[in-house]
Order: structure tokens, then sequence, then C-alpha cells
């Protein structure tokens, strides 16, 4: 089972998580302000344009490529796969509203918006679709309502009171919210597998190695 996220990328049902992604943008902020800087048609502003597409078309690569090394290392990993089928588009979408009928909280959205892009949800689900195609992996779209809101011991769906640790009031489990949010993802995708699907401690910790997974 895979939960995305934005406090942390990935959280796999067997408890291993890969951290968020955070971008360090400062050389192309520096760069978009030296080409802002620089006066147009001159050789000087050609030349930070073209500094600059590079340093993007580095940071593009570079996020591509982490999220390959994430995508086949689950595939070799797990025969059978649980995800979200989210409507990312929808997510994202802005909370400004209109003129007649402004948003609400539309900072606090946006904010929200852009780490979700920043995690790069689609590229991930797009890869992890393809290679399970070809490596004959079983993956499987859940809807992902409540999946956070209920425990995956018992069932029982309560509002949280802490940020980051699913509490159950009902039956007293404690684990990562993010990780029980993937154990109902995976319990939804395979109701009779009785235990089945995740890898033996031992497979995971060398799972966590090859994906720089905390564990």
């Amino acid at each position: 089972g895979v939960d995305l996220g934005v406090h942390q990328r990935l959280a796999l049902s067997d408890g291993t998580l890969v951290e968020g992604r955070t971008s360090d943008r400062r050389r192309e902020r520096r760069l978009r302000r030296a080409v802002s800087r620089s006066r147009k048609g001159s050789g000087r502003r050609a030349r930070r344009v073209a500094e600059l597409a590079r340093e993007a078309e580095r940071n593009r690569v570079g996020d591509r490529n982490a999220c390959h090394r994430v995508t086949t290392a689950l595939v070799h990993a797990y025969g059978r796969i649980a995800v979200e089928g989210l409507r990312i588009p929808s997510m994202t979408r802005s909370a400004r509203g209109t003129r007649e009928e402004p948003g609400r909280g539309v900072a606090a959205k946006r904010s929200l918006n852009r780490r979700i892009l920043e995690q790069g949800w689609g590229r991930i689900l797009g890869q992890i679709s393809y290679k399970a195609e070809w490596a004959g992996r079983d993956l499987v779209r859940v809807d992902p309502a409540y999946t956070s809101r209920s425990c995956s011991g018992c069932g029982a769906s309560t509002r949280q009171r802490r940020y980051r640790v699913y509490d159950c009031p009902r039956c007293g489990l404690v684990l990562d919210r993010d990780v029980n949010a993937a154990r109902n993802i995976l319990a939804r995708a395979y109701p009779e597998r009785d235990g089945a699907g995740d890898p033996p401690r031992s497979a995971q910790s060398a799972q966590a190695d090859a994906l720089g997974i905390v564990a």
C-alpha cells in the first residue's frame, strides 16, 4: 500500500517512509533575478537566459531520476501494489474564487498546491503504472476518501488530534498517520489478503537502503 503525502513523499504499508522532496531553488531564483535586471536584446541577457534554462533542466532531471529510483525499487520489491486514485488537477485547483464570490484560505491553499506539485505525485504514479505493467505486477487504484481518518486496526473513523500520528481512541493503535493511510489503501485494494502482500522485515530493510528511505 502506497500513500502519497507532502510531509513524507511516500509512506508504505510496511512502515517504511520516503522523505518529502525539498527543492533548493536558490541558484535558479538568483538567475531569474539576474535575467530580469538585464537589458532586453543584450548579449548578457541571452547568456543569463541560457544559464537559467540549464539550471532549470538540471533540477528537473535530478528530480525525475530520484522518482525513477524510488518507483523502480518499489516495482522490483512488490508483486502487488495499491495506490490512491487521485485527481491531482482538481486537488491543486486554485481557491481564489471570483470577484463576486472570493475564496477563503487562498494563501494556505496556494502553499499546499505548491507542496503537492513539488512532490511530483503525478510523475510518481505514472512511473509506477507503466513499470508495474512492464514487470507484470498487479497494480490497483483505490478511492482515497477517508483513508487518513479510518483506523487500519479496527476500522473506526475519527478526527485526529495529533498532526503526524494516528491515535485510535477505540483500539489504542498508535502509528505514523501516513502509514495508517497506506494500510487502509492496501486493505481496500486487497480485502482478502489476510496479512499477505508485504515482504518480510529483512527484505524491507534492504528495500529501505535501496530507496534511501527512513525506516
